[in-house]
């Protein structure tokens, strides 16, 4: 079973007001910080550029050890200003072999290891689409299967993900996670503070 994950890491960081893929996290950018936990469960890590793209690249050539460097790809969406679905639909282009497809945000540097074992666990063939909760709160990452990759990439890139996924043409799981950063995320620098304070 192949396994990739896709890492969005494009936008411009608007409401942060600093680019949130290079913020440190014990010690890391956010963007190594997350690319090198999916490395660890994934055959491929496709990292989504745009904003500062540069700078996520050259972060990624020096931070990153040889042994997962080797999984990482970085790819460039020139059309990221047109929104995340475009950054979503360019990874996918790059997954069509995959069986399973991690489709993770750049703000959820906090996640523990262990999180990514246990969700991969989840796969399940008669769904296209598993969703971890806790609390009976929907969270992310999001397992992504092959028939789901095609819909993202066959899908008007002025849409988004969140109709595709309302759309009835998905077959959706929800997996209850004892994890709760799979709710957070740092859109503001408060919400930046709390993840440092945390931990």
């Amino acid at each position: 079973m192949k396994i990739y994950g896709i890492l969005i890491a494009a936008g411009f960081s608007g409401r942060m007001k600093r680019f949130k893929p290079l913020l440190d996290f014990k010690g890391k950018p956010f963007v190594i910080t997350i690319a090198e936990k999916l490395a660890s469960v994934c055959d491929k890590v496709v990292v989504v550029t745009g904003h500062k793209s540069d700078a996520i690249e050259e972060a990624i050539k020096s931070k990153v050890g040889d042994n997962l460097k080797r999984k990482i790809l970085i790819v460039f969406n020139p059309d990221f200003a047109s929104g995340m679905f475009t950054s979503l639909q360019k990874g996918a282009e790059y997954c069509s072999d995959a069986d399973w497809v991690i489709y993770h945000f750049v703000d959820q540097p906090n996640l523990p290891l262990q999180f990514y074992a246990d969700f991969i666990e989840q796969t399940d063939s008669a769904y296209d689409w598993i969703q971890p909760s806790y609390d009976n709160k929907k969270g992310h990452p999001v397992l992504l299967g092959k028939s789901a990759v095609k819909l993202i990439l066959g899908a008007d890139k002025f849409g988004n993900l969140r109709e595709l996924s309302h759309s009835g043409k998905l077959k959706r799981k929800t997996v209850d996670l004892n994890y709760l950063p799979i709710l957070s995320d740092v859109d503001t620098p408060n919400e930046y503070e709390k993840i440092i304070e945390n931990g």
